[in-house]
């Protein structure tokens, strides 16, 4: 999007500089800056991905700390060290829920309830950056995060009876 808008912000430009520039002199330099920022683009991109799955990481060590029995610490620090994805929540999937045996597009959890699975911990399995692809399984350890009341909603959804669609 950024790169539609230095073009299509620039094309003029460079239309009205093209006279008093060398030939081809004005596309040079246009070139060179939507090349320039196509790399800044692609740098930052690339940089986001790696916070994005490090913060995954985090989440599943969190995950994994409160599924051992002798540590209760969970997922209390999370939000302290990654602020802005709310508090995430453990949800665990039981054979008898709804979500059970079902790929998360098939429930369809974020536009539902506006809830976000962060990562999930299946049996000293993270799964990280999941897709919709994703298919849960009794014992799955959930992180979700979102709104009080979208968690909430993300847990009914989650555990509503088999006959429930």
């Amino acid at each position: 999007m950024q790169l539609a808008i230095v073009v299509v912000a620039g094309l003029p430009l460079l239309a009205l500089t093209q006279p008093f520039l060398p030939p081809y002199g004005g596309v040079a330099v246009f070139v060179a800056v939507v090349g320039f920022l196509g790399i800044a683009w692609w740098r930052s991109a690339t940089e986001l991905q790696g916070h994005t799955r490090a913060g995954a990481e985090l989440i599943v060590s969190a995950l994994a700390r409160q599924m051992a029995p002798a540590e209760q610490e969970g997922l209390a620090d999370v939000n302290r060290l990654i602020p802005g994805l709310g508090e995430p929540v453990p949800v665990r999937i039981d054979g008898t829920d709804h979500a059970a045996g079902r790929s998360l597009a098939a429930i369809d959890l974020r536009s539902r309830t506006g809830a976000v699975v962060l990562a999930i911990t299946r049996a000293g399995e993270h799964i990280l950056l999941q897709t919709g692809h994703v298919t849960l399984h009794p014992g799955d350890l959930l992180a979700i995060a979102g709104t009080r009341d979208a968690v909430q909603a993300a847990r009914a959804v989650l555990r509503a009876s088999q006959d429930v669609a």
